[in-house]
């Protein structure tokens, strides 16, 4: 059993600090989540702080734990992405005063586990080091941490580029910059990202 499924099940049996610091562990996982998210459009997302977002779906992860039937990590990920579906689906439907729409939040849950897909796949290679030592979950977890260790125009270029795969025109138009600014901007922040995930 990974030290993780064990933390899973203390935080089942009601150990609460256990539970803190299972949750604590995937708060930058769904936040890099949220930001690669383009459902809601740019007028939603200048609406809500990505940081609240994600903090209320740690306070309603905490308070429903009791509902998650998993015990492994993948199924405690998908649960969590689900949570985080619902909060967004929530925010969406009190942006346009809809009535609460099922077939939108199960969008929403599509949506985030196709942009934890995405986020595998930006993964640097180390050659030094198999990748198969860390499981899949594992080595996105500790990706978005790196991410989020990274200054805010690093983070946006690499997530608009790598995982909205924007061109760099596209990206320097929505950051008020050359494509050339951003080309270089984008060279650095791999760089960084690459050293980060060595250290």
């Amino acid at each position: 059993m990974s030290s993780v499924d064990s933390k899973i099940q203390k935080a089942k049996a009601g150990d609460g600090q256990a539970l803190d610091l299972l949750l604590a562990r995937y708060r930058n996982y769904l936040a890099v989540l949220v930001s690669m998210s383009n459902r809601g459009g740019k007028r939603l997302q200048s609406r809500f702080d990505a940081s609240d977002v994600v903090q209320n779906t740690m306070l309603d992860a905490f308070k429903d734990f009791a509902e998650f039937q998993g015990n492994t990590e993948p199924e405690l990920l998908a649960w969590l992405r689900k949570v985080l579906a619902y909060n967004l689906a929530d925010l969406v439907r009190e942006h346009h005063a809809e009535k609460r729409d099922v077939k939108r939040q199960v969008e929403w849950v599509e949506s985030l586990s196709q942009s934890s897909q995405r986020l595998q796949r930006l993964v640097p290679h180390n050659r030094d080091q198999p990748r198969h030592y860390y499981s899949r979950q594992e080595v996105v977890v500790m990706l978005a941490d790196a991410l989020a260790k990274l200054p805010d125009d690093y983070r946006l270029v690499i997530v608009m580029r790598h995982l909205h795969k924007a061109s760099f025109n596209e990206i320097g138009d929505h950051m008020g910059r050359s494509a050339g600014a951003v080309r270089m901007l984008w060279a650095r922040a791999v760089g960084s990202l690459r050293v980060i995930n060595a250290e």
